[in-house]
């Protein structure tokens, strides 16, 4: 299993909300590459930026899953713990975060957990395929029909996370898969540069880590300004 990735903080910004986990690490605006003997825990955590405490949730997502069976249980206790600790934290006590990643179950299976508007893609040869739907405010209106409310929302809203204060907000979703190849990303990325653009910086890239930088620069280039996070896992 390869694995690179690189994050990145937001212009203007003091403090990144973008954490990645890769096994027992925990990535904060930095890059990494390396080869594991087998599949590890991986993702992308985005603190909710309208709520403080961001950056703390997320790295508090990604320290407590590096270390959780991927069961509905285990996901559920992570949730209670961010909660608890929000509410002992003054200022601080609807801190959010999204997640999405893969984590392994047997040999030769995995399972994916997705939580927010954090995107994972299949790359098969030189495509990507979505396998995440982004759990967003947009997105309930279009299913909806609603598409004059999907318009006036912002794009960013969320309605389901890790924290928030509320258990209500709690909607994770688990998919089993074959292991395959990944590109994880968080919305700094995604809601810039489309999925046309993401297969040709990949498959043009000498290396996966090239590609990640290409990612986050095309980002910039097309105006993000939100933290960027990318990863790629050769599973």
């Amino acid at each position: 299993m390869k694995i690179s990735a690189v994050t990145r903080r937001g212009a203007g910004k003091t403090a990144s909300d973008d954490r990645i986990l890769i096994g027992s690490r925990v990535l904060c605006e930095e890059e990494f590459s390396a080869e594991f003997p087998s599949l590890c825990p991986i993702g992308i955590a985005d603190g909710v930026g309208g709520n403080a405490g961001g950056d703390i949730a997320a790295h508090f997502v990604c320290e407590r899953l590096s270390d959780c069976a991927p069961e509905p249980d285990a996901v559920t206790a992570v949730n209670d713990s961010l909660i608890a600790l929000s509410r002992k934290t003054t200022g601080k006590e609807k801190m959010a975060s999204t997640f999405s990643g893969v984590f392994p179950v047997t040999e030769g299976a995995a399972r994916l957990l997705h939580i927010g508007n954090t995107r994972v893609y299949a790359i098969q040869g030189g495509y990507l395929k979505q396998l995440t739907a982004d759990m967003t405010a947009y997105n309930y209106f279009m299913s909806l029909g609603r598409t004059e409310d999907a318009e006036k929302c912002s794009r960013s809203e969320i309605t389901a996370c890790f924290g928030g204060g509320t258990i209500s907000l709690f909607k994770p979703r688990f998919t089993e898969l074959q292991p395959c190849p990944v590109l994880i990303t968080s919305d700094g990325v995604h809601d810039f540069v489309d999925i046309d653009a993401l297969e040709q910086i990949i498959s043009t890239a000498e290396s996966d880590i090239e590609a990640c930088h290409g990612i986050i620069s095309a980002s910039l280039k097309r105006g993000s300004e939100d933290d960027i996070s990318v990863l790629i896992a050769r599973i």
